[in-house]
């Protein structure tokens, strides 16, 4: 009896340790399920684990520091009226346990955290129209930092290294653009990239590890977007020089808006489907090497697509868990 019980333990262990060294969280649509699920794997794709089980749309996963909990946004909705009901989860991904990051409004989505999880920048429709806000978890101070019209939407974003700054998405008068603003509030506010016709769209900014460089995605509108669309293009912008680098991909490809820097400023992983007028493809999660411009296919699914992927170091962080827990509890207590 023993000996079955400390095997069953020595299982168990094994098990938790298998998931607390998952590095990439991803988001995914598997066989018939219709909701989006979320999964954690190693860094060469291996050891697949599913680690959140709703009948909702799970989305835009995140590495907390502690590099144990992911948060992410779960839309009730299940897609059909994405950010009109949905709020911000942290999921531990060795025992399944969810709670709420905060008291969202119902309009809350694209959740992104500053490295060292003090800040937490979003996009909502609190003032009736879509605006980013910026929440500081120690404080709890709320600040709008976009002052947008009807006729804009910023978007999605990113908080670089040092938490200084956001680089975001917005869709105005010059067309889609990436732009940069201060993340205490919100100005000076910079358009990164050149002004194009409104036929061309752009993606998600990503902030590389150093902070230089901010890769999106490019593409062009069409008369039908998925079948005679120009293949997607990567764009890497050097801050500093303010020069940009092109990706081109062969065929026809669509790329996912979110990616993530993977350890340097030199590879990527995205969520990109190549072929994809052939009938049965599916999006898969890829590592891009920039410098050979090597793409590697980590996900391999063959009866669904795999999206938001998110890369952490390791299990161990520098930053304080504890201490993190404590501001959130804080903050949820408000």
């Amino acid at each position: 009896m023993k000996t079955k019980l400390c095997l069953f333990c020595l299982i168990l262990l094994q098990l938790s340790v298998c998931i607390l060294e998952a590095k990439i969280v991803f988001t995914s649509r598997r066989g018939d399920d219709p909701s989006l699920q979320l999964f954690v794997m190693e860094d060469d794709g291996s050891d697949v684990k599913q680690v959140s089980h709703s009948e909702y749309w799970d989305g835009e996963p995140s590495w907390l520091p502690n590099g144990r909990e992911v948060l992410f946004f779960r839309d009730f909705t299940s897609g059909e009226r994405v950010g009109s009901n949905s709020t911000f989860l942290i999921l531990d991904v060795e025992t399944g346990e969810e709670r709420t990051f905060m008291e969202n409004h119902p309009t809350d989505q694209f959740p992104a955290l500053s490295r060292d999880g003090s800040l937490l920048a979003f996009n909502s429709v609190r003032s009736g129209i879509w605006n980013i806000y910026v929440l500081d978890l120690a404080s709890g101070n709320l600040r709008q930092l976009t002052d947008n019209i009807v006729s804009e939407w910023s978007k999605s974003m990113d908080l670089s290294p040092n938490g200084k700054q956001i680089a975001y998405h917005h869709e105005g008068a010059e067309g889609d653009n990436i732009w940069v603003m201060d993340a205490d509030d919100g100005r000076p506010k910079k358009r990164l990239t050149q002004a194009k016709p409104i036929r061309f769209f752009r993606g998600t900014p990503h902030w590389s590890p150093s902070g230089r460089y901010i890769i999106y995605k490019e593409q062009e509108r069409t008369h039908d977007i998925f079948t005679g669309a120009v293949a997607m293009r990567l764009f890497v912008i050097d801050t500093l020089t303010k020069r940009s680098e092109e990706h081109r991909f062969p065929g026809k490809t669509t790329i996912s808006n979110r990616m993530c820097w993977m350890g340097d400023d030199r590879t990527v992983l995205l969520s990109l489907r190549a072929g994809y007028t052939v009938e049965g493809t599916f999006s898969d999660i890829y590592r891009y090497d920039l410098d050979a411009r090597k793409l590697t296919n980590l996900t391999k699914h063959l009866s669904g697509s795999d999206y938001d992927p998110h890369w952490i170091a390791g299990p161990l962080s520098v930053f304080s868990a504890g201490k993190l827990s404590i501001r959130w509890g804080e903050l949820k207590a408000e």
